[in-house]
């Protein structure tokens, strides 16, 4: 069996994480590597960010944009502190057949999972059991992150933010 390997992509909040993943992602895929996971890419309205879509990977196929989350409550959300999430893109993460991809991205793990153990919480360790993996992380979340998933190895790559 290979063995897994993690590597964590950490900075502050709003400094392009997310933005550079999606673009590790399409260089991966155009590479000819199977990459399944999810990314949340920044929402705008009006040229100011309003919140986040979330896109569904699986074994290479980008799947549509999806509402996820918003400052303002909409159709079907749920508030947690001052945002407002698309619950059932929770309940879809852990139904998707995301088969066994080369590497596996999620953007983001942060207070939902680590505080709250709620959001993407209930599928994290069946994926960081069973695949390599690329993660988003606040930097302020690194601490805990590590302490919560402190039985795998993540290399840390930390951007100067």
């Amino acid at each position: 069996m290979a063995e897994n390997h993690h590597t964590l992509i950490s900075d502050e909040v709003n400094t392009g994480k997310s933005s550079k993943l999606w673009e590790l992602v399409k260089f991966f895929i155009n590479q000819g590597r199977n990459v399944s996971g999810w990314i949340s890419l920044p929402y705008f309205e009006n040229d100011i960010k309003t919140g986040y879509d979330i896109v569904f990977i699986t074994m290479s196929k980008i799947q549509n944009k999806r509402k996820f989350i918003r400052k303002e409550s909409f159709q079907g959300s749920a508030q947690w502190r001052s945002f407002f999430f698309d619950e059932t893109v929770f309940v879809d993460s852990s139904k998707i057949e995301f088969g066994k991809p080369d590497i596996f991205v999620i953007d983001e793990v942060g207070p939902l999972e680590l505080c709250d153990h709620m959001g993407f919480w209930p599928v994290l360790h069946n994926i960081y059991n069973n695949r390599s993996t690329l993660t988003v992380v606040r930097r302020k979340c690194v601490d805990q992150f590590r302490k919560e998933f402190s039985e795998y190895e993540f290399n840390l790559l930390a951007e100067k933010g």
